[in-house]
């Protein structure tokens, strides 16, 4: 049974997450900063709303943006590299299993204590009567 689950959930496919790479409301900001230091660079609004601090604002959403792009990039390198060390693993899994085998027998003690099967404790397979 968890031979397997280990065979579906490995088969399980990851997507790398989606990088931001155009975010309309950024763009959005940037236009109306445009507008806005166009009616005047200096304009106050009232309540710390003024040019300054908006640009700052649409400045710190770039920041932002470029940084969890440059950290998904990072993401996605480390999985595959897990993944590739994952693949030389399961290799190494099989190597030992089968170095055991052929060093002490497919019905051994010493085969079953690295994890296979005994030869005698294994289910005959039984036909399906017509």
């Amino acid at each position: 049974m968890s031979k397997i689950k280990f065979l579906l959930i490995s088969k399980v496919v990851v997507m790398a997450r989606k990088k931001l790479g155009r975010v309309l409301v950024l763009e959005k900001g940037r236009t109306r900063l445009a507008g806005v230091k166009s009616i005047s660079p200096t304009l106050d609004l009232g309540n710390d709303v003024t040019a300054e601090n908006y640009e700052a604002v649409i400045e710190s959403v770039e920041t932002k943006v470029s940084l969890y792009n440059t950290h998904l990039s990072t993401v996605d390198d480390l999985y595959n590299a897990c993944m590739a060390e994952i693949e030389i693993l399961k290799d190494w899994n099989d190597r030992i299993l089968s170095g055991v085998k052929s060093k002490y027998g497919t019905d051994s003690s010493e085969y079953e204590m690295a994890g296979g099967v005994r030869k005698s404790e294994r289910k005959k397979p039984r036909r399906s009567q017509k």
